[in-house]
């Protein structure tokens, strides 16, 4: 498998599918975003075999947010969903953000400022009033809400409801944001009956998300034809095997002098928490050429003589000993929201 197809861009990470207050849980559900998409899974379990897909071979997969709702689906009900609705799972760049109860000041105060926002402020009963506006009204107040805060933040964030989700995520994860939970999420999901497999996107500028296109194209310049090709190929053989092991000459690419050198993702290491392992996704070679990140200039590579240079690596040393620091955000887990 090397072919990935997106069925849709939708996104759960604005007021519909988070606001989350007491007075929205009595009156309906919070959390509605994750809950939406365990719908989904559910369906796919129910009607999946009419279209010829496997009820028993589902795999859940997202990027950033969507990453962050992988993690959390899998420790949903207390972790029931697992078995029950999916069998892998597959989260890209990890977003995992601050987690606080439904009731807590900070949901509270955004719901309070999205009110405000859509003219319900002065209402005896806010709820019903934001009932009565108009979408336009609603979407508005939602961005005004979300735009007004710290930048790379959401307004409205999944909460711990005490029904779907029970425990913050650092309970089975605890860099803080992006790269650490997907550590502890890999060792959440080492056992006796399962395993957890790590890679790390390294092609430069490899700045948050930039990985989505080589999954789903179109790629950008600097991610080759070999490497989109051996990307996709290890989502798909993760998704269809269990597995993302990919052979040689997938791994070095077709323009490598030696396609059938021994590399190593194809023998892909099985995460342990003892020794943690992992393989670096990079390319080498290829010609510069300038564009702009972030407001900045930066230089990145390109066809022609672009090769795919994947290596295996310590992930506790990796980085300046990246695993120390997950380390201490770890211990420092129960005195923050996260």
């Amino acid at each position: 498998m090397s072919e990935i197809i997106n069925a849709n861009n939708n996104g759960f990470i604005a007021l519909s599918s988070f606001d989350s207050v007491p007075e929205v849980k009595s009156k309906g559900v919070v959390n509605a975003g994750l809950l939406d998409q365990a719908f989904a899974f559910d369906w796919v379990q129910k009607h999946i075999s009419k279209f010829g897909g496997d009820p028993t071979r589902v795999t859940i997969a997202g990027e950033s947010a969507g990453a962050g709702s992988v993690m959390l689906h899998a420790m949903a009900a207390n972790g029931a969903l697992g078995s029950r609705l999916w069998q892998n799972g597959i989260a890209a760049s990890l977003y995992g953000p601050a987690q606080y109860n439904y009731d807590d000041v900070w949901p509270t105060q955004r719901y309070q400022d999205f009110a405000a926002k859509a003219g319900c402020a002065s209402s005896s009963a806010v709820f019903d009033c934001l009932v009565s506006r108009d979408s336009l009204t609603l979407q508005y107040a939602s961005s005004n809400v979300s735009s007004s805060g710290t930048y790379a933040t959401w307004a409205f964030l999944p909460v711990t409801d005490g029904t779907f989700i029970t425990a913050l995520t650092s309970n089975i994860l605890s860099e803080a944001t992006f790269v650490c939970p997907s550590y502890w999420m890999a060792t959440a999901y080492t056992g006796p009956r399962k395993k957890a497999y790590h890679y790390q996107y390294s092609v430069p500028f490899a700045a948050h998300r930039a990985d989505i296109p080589a999954y789903v194209g179109p790629a950008t310049p600097n991610q080759g034809p070999d490497f989109t090709l051996a990307i996709r190929k290890i989502w798909g053989n993760f998704i269809m095997n269990n597995d993302p092991s990919i052979s040689n000459a997938v791994a070095n690419g077709a323009s490598s002098p030696n396609p059938a050198a021994s590399n190593p993702a194809s023998r892909w290491p099985a995460w342990t928490d003892v020794q943690p392992q992992l393989i670096n996704l990079n390319e080498t070679g290829g010609a510069p050429y300038q564009t702009v990140f972030g407001g900045a200039p930066v230089t990145q590579y390109t066809d022609p003589g672009l090769r795919n240079n994947f290596t295996r690596a310590d992930a506790n040393k990796w980085e300046l000993n990246r695993g120390q620091r997950c380390n201490f955000w770890k211990m420092m887990g129960p005195n923050v929201p996260q």
